[in-house]
């Protein structure tokens, strides 16, 4: 089934800033489904050499810090339009042991 008008959006309270993406083949059976979620994030185009779970050495392609704690590793961060896999997270604590700041390290996003 086609798109044959837009979709109606009208605001009403309990709005969050999730977005989900749903494909459906003509059967109404879904092939891929994501929610994206907007973060605030400082991304940078660096590489950074890690031991990996394995303690193999690799390379990450970008690092990103920032504080929200939904950043875990298998998760995908999406920057403008290249999506990047979370390899590996260092979190950072106050002496209180409460978390503030995740260093997470990112390489290009397999397709699926």
């Amino acid at each position: 089934m086609l798109l044959s008008a837009l979709p109606v959006i009208s605001a009403s309270s309990g709005l969050d800033c999730n977005i989900l993406i749903e494909a459906l083949n003509s059967g109404g059976v879904n092939l891929l489904k994501e929610t994206l979620t907007a973060i605030t994030c400082r991304f940078m185009q660096v590489q950074k050499s890690y031991r990996d779970a394995l303690g193999s050495w690799t390379t990450s392609q970008a690092q990103a810090l920032t504080a929200d704690a939904s950043c875990n590793v298998g998760g995908v961060l999406r920057i403008d339009t290249i999506d990047y896999q979370i390899m590996q997270m260092e979190s950072y604590s106050k002496l209180s042991g409460r978390e503030f700041l995740r260093r997470v390290y990112l390489n290009h996003a397999k397709l699926r």
